[in-house]
């Protein structure tokens, strides 16, 4: 399952750009697109209203009904609004929808936070934490490539509420979710990373790792996890670093 993103963002693009790929995966799993009938698809594409017309393999795709056909008519292309936020979520929420009932994987095209917010949802702040309150289950947001995982510990979250959100953190469950996660190798050492430059330097440039992260390390310790940390955060995404390490757990969302 793939959802749409904003339709006046990069996420249509994307889309198209995977098309050659899709087809090939197509031929033996089904593929279904979650849009907003803005743009026409490939005459491969089926339109489905209902889980039960959706066969073992095949190219799908379902309209949401969120948006009237001059509201789709009114959406520009680099010009995201509300009601490309509005179309969005409504994609994500139609696929999250059909997960619960099919079950299969979902991969989730590129939203405006700002834009989704403008539509008349105050609370939402990403995919992941939708996701999470949408299954009601505690999740970790994990940025997996060939020789690079990370784990941040916070997400979307203002950096001046990162400390109080590090402290109500489930460990049992941050813990639980590094030890069934198949793409880490536990065998190599986990690099958690520090709040404060320097890693706060002793609780001289902040006190967060002295009273929040280094009691943080010591419970994963207990939890037979090999964790090195809290380190200095420049130190760490250097290519030796990196390929030593089984993980890196920065404490706020990054992109690397």
């Amino acid at each position: 399952m793939i959802t749409e993103g904003d339709p006046c963002g990069i996420g249509p693009e994307i889309f198209v750009r995977s098309l050659f790929l899709l087809k090939k995966i197509s031929k033996i799993r089904p593929i279904v697109y979650f849009h907003s009938g803005r743009f026409s698809l490939p005459k491969e594409f089926v339109s489905v209203f209902s889980h039960s017309e959706i066969s073992e393999k095949g190219l799908f795709a379902i309209v949401h009904d969120s948006l009237s056909q001059k509201e789709i008519s009114s959406l520009k292309s680099g010009r995201p609004s509300a009601l490309s936020g509005k179309s969005a979520l409504a994609a994500l929420s139609l696929s999250i929808e059909f997960q619960k009932k099919g079950g299969g994987d979902l991969i989730t095209l590129p939203l405006g936070k700002e834009w989704v917010i403008t539509s008349g949802n105050p609370e939402f702040r990403g995919h992941t934490e939708f996701l999470a309150e949408a299954y009601r289950t505690k999740t970790f947001m994990l940025m997996s490539g060939n020789d690079l995982q990370v784990l941040p510990l916070t997400t979307h979250v203002p950096l001046v509420k990162v400390p109080e959100f590090l402290k109500a953190i489930d460990l049992k469950s941050l813990a639980d979710s590094i030890l069934s996660c198949g793409k880490i190798n536990l065998e190599k050492p986990i690099a958690f990373l520090g709040l404060n430059p320097h890693a706060g330097e002793g609780g001289k440039i902040g006190k967060e790792e002295e009273e929040i992260l280094i009691p943080m390390v010591r419970f994963l310790k207990r939890k037979g996890l090999k964790v090195e940390g809290p380190l200095s955060a420049d130190s760490v995404f250097g290519e030796s670093a990196r390929k030593n390490s089984a993980c890196i757990l920065p404490v706020i969302t990054i992109r690397v």
